[in-house]
């Protein structure tokens, strides 16, 4: 994860680059860390944490609630080989 001195630093330099970290570490490996299964975690962690892979995270629903992980609204449930999404989004 990214540390505060690491942002400070890269701030510093460009703040444009501590928003890219924040989200990659902060965001995407921490929901992965927090909300992900053990097979996603030992798949994706280890491999963002050198850079070889890369996170990004985006909210779609159209209320953009404040509690990100906590307050969603749409829901989804795998029907055999696929995915039913029941809920609605934006574009971002």
């Amino acid at each position: 994860m990214l540390t505060r001195f690491t942002g400070m630093e890269f701030a510093h330099a460009d703040a444009s680059i501590t928003t890219f970290f924040g989200v990659h570490s902060g965001l995407a490996m921490g929901s992965i860390s927090t909300l992900g299964s053990g097979e996603q975690r030992s798949r994706w962690l280890s491999q963002m944490s050198r850079f070889e892979k890369i996170g990004a995270f985006a909210l779609t629903e159209p209320h953009g609630c404040p509690d990100v992980l906590g307050g969603l609204e749409t829901t989804a449930r795998r029907d055999g080989d696929t995915w039913i999404l029941n809920g609605s989004n934006r574009w971002i």
